[in-house]
This record gives C-alpha cells, structure tokens and sequence, in this order.
C-alpha cells in the first residue's frame, strides 16, 4: 500500500507484543502501529471504542494522501451471544 502512495495505520486491540503483531505489521510496511497502550487502555474494549479511535486519527491525517487503515476488533474474539461489556 505504501509503494501505492497510501499512509497505512493499524490500531489493535492488545499489546503489541502479544503475538509479535507490532513487529510483524511494521515489517510488512504498516508505518503506524497503534496497540492497546498507545489508545490509552489496558482492558479489552467495545468496537466503538477503536471506531472512535480510528475517526479521531483520520481527523489529524493531512488528507494530502490516500490512507489505508486496519483496525482489529476484540469482539470478534467472544461469544456472540452476549454483551461482553456495557460500554
């Protein structure tokens, strides 16, 4: 994406160590890596938080350049049957 000419952000739900995720996104040409410590959290949050998170660093993006954004979301992760957290 980024020989494309596209900024590349990716926020996740865990620390970036966990599963080497930070080093292995950052090798594979993410230039902004966003784990859970660098949101501001230590505890496993709702989808709208990191929707939020992501709309606030689109806001500071300089929209000069396309941007690709990943964003991992912990739910997925949970049964679906119910509401892991009231937000």
């Amino acid at each position: 994406m980024r020989h494309c000419g596209y900024k590349t952000l990716s926020l996740y739900p865990a620390l970036g160590a966990f599963m080497s995720a930070r080093s292995f996104q950052t090798t594979t040409g993410v230039q902004r890596f966003f784990d859970s410590r660098d949101l501001g959290t230590n505890r496993i949050e709702p989808d709208q938080f990191f929707y939020d998170n992501a709309m606030k660093l689109i806001g500071r993006e300089d929209r000069k350049s396309p941007l690709f954004m990943f964003i991992y979301l912990s739910a997925n992760h949970y049964p679906w049957n119910h509401r892991y957290r009231r937000t």
